[in-house]
């Protein structure tokens, strides 16, 4: 990922946001980075103009956002249809279905439990390694479409670090919290 421009594109005092626009192979991706007085989480825009193509020459190439966090023996809780499950991958890193939210549970420098909490408004591909989650944007496939991806693409997501026992209510409640607060 090569890096553009960085711009300050509000000041506060209640929203400090940042864009950065990025350059990923032949695709451009424009992030915003905002912290909004009164939400407890820091939002994150993603438009991207996607012209990755897979293949069985290159495989299948992605963009993934990654979230690493301060965490010792981490796992992963992910939002299901009417509930949620909790997955423990011994090697890490394998992709995970969720719907509108993942987490990465563990413990913090002090020795409490504490997560950090992603929410998404349409992806379903997350996979944690150590205490790094992660969600994937992007992947080109190639079979059976040769061209699944190509084009522009907008998403939507919210980091939120939760302290004592996070429950996965709590992170619904977010999720619910982050639409209420867009309607």
């Amino acid at each position: 990922v090569e890096v553009v421009s960085l711009r300050q594109v509000h000041g506060g005092p209640h929203i400090a946001a940042f864009e950065a626009v990025a350059r990923v192979g032949e695709s451009s991706v424009t992030l915003t980075y905002a912290l909004r007085a009164g939400e407890p989480w820091l939002e994150i825009g993603v438009d991207a103009d996607w012209f990755e193509r897979g293949g069985p020459d290159v495989g299948v190439p992605s963009l993934r956002m990654r979230f690493p966090a301060a965490l010792t023996d981490a796992r992963g809780r992910y939002e299901t249809p009417g509930g949620w499950i909790e997955r423990d991958l011994a090697a890490g890193g394998e992709p995970v279905p969720g719907i509108r939210w993942a987490e990465a549970i563990g413990r913090s420098a002090d020795g409490g439990v504490a997560a950090c909490t992603v929410l998404n408004d349409g992806l379903y591909s997350h996979a944690l390694e150590g205490a790094e989650l992660s969600v994937t944007l992007l992947r080109s496939s190639y079979e059976p479409d040769p061209l699944p991806e190509l084009g522009r693409h907008t998403v939507r997501l919210g980091v939120s670090p939760r302290g004592a026992e996070p429950s996965p209510a709590g992170a619904l409640r977010l999720q619910l919290l982050d639409r209420g607060a867009r309607a």
